[in-house]
């Protein structure tokens, strides 16, 4: 038996609407409901076609704020990273994603690359362990309960 199992689980938001021929962002928290330490290994910041970059930050129980990660974006070359920290009970993560929308439309987030994404896939253990506690608000057909972490 392994000594840890991780999961991949997403951090991010469904909630875009990105005007045409403007600048914009999305962005969405995760509170764990995890009551251990949660180790993230790895993101994987992704976007579709107007994305130009992606942040993570954990802010603490204590309300001191780190940077888990400031990426750019192309979606012709997704990078993955190491992005080791461990999250305590209390904490939580907020991602933001900017775009460019260079198109004559609004566009909103959906699975074809003509919408937008806002995902950090992230590896982390114990599996599982990265859910919001509720999900009710923000979670789509995109989105599985125990593999997102979106508010």
């Amino acid at each position: 038996p392994r000594p840890n199992t991780a999961t991949i689980s997403m951090l991010g938001t469904e909630s875009l609407l990105l005007p045409p021929h403007e600048y914009g962002e999305g962005s969405g928290v995760c509170t764990p409901q995890s009551t251990e330490d949660i180790h993230i290994l790895r993101s994987w910041p992704h976007m579709h076609l107007m994305g130009r970059e992606m942040e993570t930050v954990i802010q603490r129980a204590d309300g001191s704020r780190e940077l888990l990660g400031d990426w750019p974006f192309d979606f012709d070359s997704q990078v993955s990273w190491a992005t080791p920290a461990v999250i305590h009970p209390g904490d939580r993560l907020f991602t933001t994603c900017h775009y460019l929308n260079t198109s004559d439309r609004f566009i909103g987030v959906g699975q074809d690359t003509e919408s937008e994404m806002c995902f950090n896939f992230v590896t982390a253990y114990p599996a599982h362990a990265l859910r919001s506690r509720n999900l009710l608000g923000g979670s789509s057909s995109i989105t599985a309960q125990d593999t997102a972490c979106l508010e």
